[in-house]
């Protein structure tokens, strides 16, 4: 469903004062301050800010000088950056854009600001549309290669499974702004072709209350709140989005809840932040269907159901350090919890077996030619005519904890008289998952509807459950420079460290070849 193309809004109200500028919420010393209002600083800060060398910690840093480890809170840093650039094409996207666009789906508003994007429906459903820059792809889908990094202040918010990114869970009323950089190595793994820095609001940076309502057609409901403040040294931000919608498909309603909330604490030379991101969605999916199905009416799903229900939390810390006027240290240490179930209800290549062979009263499943006979616990499935027409529901369950920080340090000492930036750090990842997959038959019921028969099949292999723990640790270690040698020329080297090790062990005891350690070094040099 394309929500703005059929959406009849209704109603939106606003209290008090939107994004109150980086300007605004700056006290730290040595920080050349432009003059004017916080609204015209941000505004000024928005155009002249070049990029800055986006490292894996804080990929924000190519808005804004001030930005380092702690994402958002770099911001404390305030005033305009001085005029470093790097060799990466750069986008940035503020909160102005993101209310323009009105539906709260992130992905809608990267395809309409940056070139090169474009959006894709493979999961189903818009909420969960898939992100294409120049090639290189980042899903909420399984199995999908994942070929962009992905950070929320300075947080790297690929799963520990499969890379996956979860965009339905990103309250996008708490979105401060969003930068998009082409190919770095700086960003570490899963930035081949680049990557996404998602910074978010906190109540330095947003002052006063607001709360947007919205209706529409197809059950369409969507509503934002959002407040911030400062009260001393100390600021407390909160937001949460609930979207429902019913769609104009059958068996694809969705229903949306994100949370974000952020308390800061600064002093003159020091920033601390902690963070909590929270969502529990139930997302339906309406997979393509027949042209001679849809041809009868445009609500008609073929085979459901199709549900997605996952669940994210994950605290942070920052903190930010001004050690010298040049000196700056920062870092984040943040847990993930994520666990999404999958239910989907499909046709099957399952069958009766042939009347003439030795099967014959058993379901089999043809492989090149060859009936294999399906089973389940008791042995070989019977054929029976209460199970006709055929089919399947298959379910996917994952859960994932991962915990892990950055640490990194920034210098700004000009070399041979002239502008430069020196930035390194290191970072450490680790996640521990749960996957499990099953496929229960079914009857096919009027509407195209799977409903279960309650046998779970145990064979041949690829229809077999699976059960597999995994087991990640990544380490990152990355410097870069950038000195501005003449006004019109910067020179800019760096690289990065990853080492990877992913261990894999099957809980089934049926798939030895899953069993594994795998592991990965490499350096990646930049320069430009």
């Amino acid at each position: 469903m394309k929500f703005k193309r059929v959406a009849i809004f209704a109603g939106a109200l606003v209290v008090g004062p939107q994004m109150a500028g980086a300007q605004e919420a700056a006290d730290l010393p040595a920080v050349d301050v432009v003059q004017g209002t916080p609204a015209q600083n941000a505004a000024r800060a928005r155009k002249q800010a070049p990029a800055v060398t986006p490292l894996a910690t804080a990929p924000a840093t190519v808005a804004s000088e001030g930005l380092g480890a702690g994402g958002a809170q770099g911001a404390a840093g305030g005033g305009v950056p001085a005029p470093i650039t790097v060799p990466s094409a750069v986008t940035n996207i503020t909160d102005a854009d993101i209310a323009r666009e009105g539906t709260g789906q992130v992905q809608e508003v990267l395809q309409q600001r940056v070139p090169g994007i474009i959006i894709s429906d493979a999961a189903g459903n818009p909420i969960r549309s898939e992100v294409n820059f120049r090639g290189f792809t980042v899903s909420s889908v399984s199995g999908r290669a994942q070929g962009l990094a992905v950070y929320q202040n300075g947080v790297r918010i690929n799963e520990a499974f499969g890379d996956v990114v979860q965009w339905d869970v990103l309250p996008s009323n708490a979105i401060a702004s969003m930068s998009v950089v082409s190919n770095n190595p700086s960003f570490g793994l899963n930035a081949l072709g680049g990557a996404i820095s998602i910074l978010m609001k906190d109540g330095f940076s947003y002052q006063g209350g607001e709360i947007d309502v919205m209706a529409g057609s197809f059950g369409r409901r969507q509503v934002g709140v959002q407040a911030g403040g400062t009260s001393g040294n100390a600021s407390a931000y909160v937001a949460a989005e609930g979207i429902w919608d019913d769609s104009f498909r059958h068996h694809s309603d969705s229903e949306i809840k994100r949370f974000y909330g952020d308390l800061g604490f600064k002093g003159t030379f020091a920033e601390v932040h902690f963070s909590l991101s929270a969502a529990k969605n139930e997302i339906g999916a309406s997979a393509a269907a027949p042209v001679e199905l849809l041809e009868e009416s445009w609500s008609n799903t073929f085979t459901t159901p199709q549900e997605s229900t996952p669940e994210m939390i994950m605290p942070t810390m920052s903190a930010k350090l001004k050690a010298t006027d040049t000196l700056t240290f920062s870092g984040v240490g943040y847990y993930r919890h994520y666990k999404n179930s999958v239910i989907d209800g499909n046709v099957t290549e399952i069958e009766e077996c042939d009347d003439a062979g030795p099967n014959n009263g058993l379901l089999c499943l043809e492989d090149d030619g060859d009936e294999e006979v399906v089973t389940g616990p008791g042995g070989p499935i019977a054929a029976d005519d209460d199970l006709d027409p055929l089919g399947s529901v298959d379910r996917l369950r994952t859960k994932s904890d991962s915990w892990g920080g950055v640490l990194e340090g920034q210098e700004k000492t000009p070399l041979f008289g002239r502008p430069n930036l020196f930035i390194a750090g290191v970072s450490y990842d680790h996640g521990k998952s749960n996957y499990r997959t099953s496929s229960e038959l079914a009857t096919i019921r009027p509407g195209y509807v799977a409903e279960g028969a309650g046998i779970i099949v145990t064979g041949p292999d690829e229809l077999a459950p699976r059960d597999l723990d995994t087991e990640n640790t990544y380490w990152g270690v990355y410097f870069s420079n950038a000195m501005e040698v003449t006004d019109r020329l910067t020179v800019t080297v760096g690289g990065r460290y990853n080492h990877a090790t992913i261990k894999m062990e099957d809980n089934t005891g049926e798939f030895d070849e899953l069993n594994a350690t795998n592991k990965y070094d490499r350096f990646n040099p930049m320069a430009g």
